[in-house]
């Protein structure tokens, strides 16, 4: 095997393996690479999953194009494999959502005419419905029962609740 057709095998959980098809485009980052990623497609997809501990996984072959001399064989990767782009989409943070019972919710900030001794601003909290589209490790797209500009409670949502006041924490 030239170093040219090298293969990353990467483990995928059985819940996002339906997202992949082969020849989508991924990177192939190694702590052996220092900061560089490298180009690749997704090559084949095992037909079969495995468990390994309490996961369950299949195997996916990403050909790496080219690898370059820097990979080592046999050293371990990380993969990011896009599974679909969406143009303007309306983003939020992962922790700025919560989901009960399959319906999901964000908190957004209503601005009110209160202030606080202190002259901040008093912000109500409105717990409104939102339906989500596509994510990835970080964002989620939001596809309805938020606009842009919304500005939107993060972090512990468990603790917040309908019609309370909060003020921004500083620097947010």
């Amino acid at each position: 095997e030239s170093i040219d057709d090298m293969l990353a095998e990467i483990q995928i959980d059985e819940v996002d393996i339906g997202k992949l098809r082969q020849g989508q485009s991924a990177q192939v980052s190694s702590d052996s690479l220092i900061g560089r990623t490298l180009k690749a497609r997704v090559q084949s997809i095992a037909p079969t999953v495995t468990s390994l501990g309490s996961s369950r996984i299949a195997l996916v072959e990403l050909a790496l194009r080219p690898a370059g001399a820097q990979l080592k064989a046999g050293a371990s990767c990380s993969a990011r494999i896009t599974t679909s782009i969406k143009q303007d989409a309306l983003l939020i943070p992962l922790a700025g959502f919560v989901t009960e019972e399959s319906v999901s919710y964000v908190y957004v900030l209503a601005l009110t005419d209160k202030k606080t001794s202190r002259g901040a601003e008093l912000f109500k909290l409105e717990k409104r419905e939102i339906k989500t589209g596509v994510s990835n490790v970080t964002f989620v797209e939001v596809l309805s029962g938020l606009e842009e500009g919304e500005r939107i409670a993060s972090g512990n949502l468990k603790l917040l609740r309908d019609g309370i006041f909060v003020i921004l924490k500083e620097g947010s």
